[in-house]
């Protein structure tokens, strides 16, 4: 009767610990996100012989999700500055389903987002974490632009990522604005000219791990980028702008008598952020002004290029150590193995 009543006691001791280690592993949220909003961007030459010879737009979205496979969509659009439609620039705000990859009306260049989560509404670039969802996602726009006679340039970017559930998954979603404003011009006259490029940025860049699940390995990443490049399609010589917010290292010329000047830098762009621990979390988000003037440019042909670039990073797996629920349970077992072996002795 007393091993019988001990295996009834140690089968309601087991359940009981099963049915803590059930509850105990609810997960909870794996986030990062990375946004990106460079307006009012203008470029320019002071000499008026200079010309711009052509153009070329490039968005590229990505995302993937548990193993789901990485998914794409892409944009483009090109041609000489002007009037689109003219000649062959072909970067018309699209009224539909248009043969130049254009999705949107209104838009220069448009990659339509990537997403699984059918909450988001595309090129409303509002964040749908962090909360309880599980979805990848990413978005850019290309709304106007200098070179198809707007007033200015202005792109936008977004990726972000969620994981709740999956004890081994991993999501990203990358955006590569090869936003490239690619174009070229030849620079005239027998002074060295200057490109000057101004525009304001706002960011929100965040990566974020609350789940209290003591066996997780979990890691979030946010990263932002944008990189200016102007190079001589002869020499090699070139000028490159970082935007970090050090003006010893943002900006640098390599080629003789080539110059960089920042005149205003308003924070940085250059950013990444990771955390790998709970809670905890990781990021900034801001807006600035900012200005600089390549110098000392000579006679010849000039290619310059610009990579606007947000993505996230996100993955989570549970350990195989044992619960404190599990280590209830082999301690009820082996307690029970010593108890029947004592009432054993006791009943011989």
């Amino acid at each position: 009767d007393n091993i019988m009543n001990f295996k009834k006691t140690t089968l309601v001791i087991a359940s009981a610990a099963l049915f803590l280690g059930i509850v105990g592993q609810a997960s909870a949220s794996i986030y990062a996100r990375s946004y990106l909003d460079v307006s009012n961007l203008t470029i320019g030459l002071d000499n008026p012989n200079n010309t711009i010879n052509n153009f070329n737009f490039q968005s590229t979205n990505t995302a993937s999700l548990n193993g789901s496979g990485t998914l794409a969509s892409g944009a483009s659009c090109s041609g000489i500055p002007g009037i689109p439609g003219a000649g062959t620039n072909n970067c018309n705000p699209d009224a539909g389903a248009g043969s130049t990859g254009l999705n949107t009306p209104g838009t220069r260049s448009d990659a339509q987002h990537i997403a699984i989560n059918t909450a988001y509404n595309e090129n409303g670039y509002s964040l749908q974490g962090p909360g309880a969802l599980e979805f990848s996602q990413s978005d850019s726009t290309i709304w106007t632009s200098q070179l198809t006679f707007d007033a200015s340039t202005h792109i936008e970017g977004l990726a972000e990522s969620e994981l709740q559930t999956g004890t081994n998954a991993a999501a990203s979603a990358e955006i590569q604005s090869t936003t490239s404003f690619t174009f070229n011009f030849t620079i005239g006259g027998p002074d060295p000219a200057t490109l000057f490029i101004n525009f304001d940025a706002t960011w929100d860049t965040l990566a974020a791990i609350a789940d209290p699940d003591p066996t997780l390995l979990a890691s979030a990443q946010a990263n932002k980028r944008i990189q200016f490049t102007l190079s001589n399609d002869s020499t090699g010589d070139r000028i490159i702008w970082d935007p970090n917010s050090d003006v010893a290292s943002s900006c640098f010329a390599i080629g003789a008598g080539l110059g960089c000047t920042e005149n205003a830098i308003g924070g940085n762009l250059q950013e990444d952020f990771g955390v790998t621990t709970d809670p905890n979390s990781s990021g900034n988000a801001g807006s600035g002004a900012f200005s600089v003037d390549f110098t000392g440019l000579t006679n010849g042909d000039w290619t310059f290029t610009a990579n606007a670039f947000v993505s996230t990073s996100l993955s989570r797996q549970v350990t195989a150590i044992p619960e404190p629920s599990i280590l209830l349970l082999l301690g009820a077992s082996f307690a029970g193995m010593g108890i029947a072996r004592r009432l054993r002795k006791k009943s011989a």
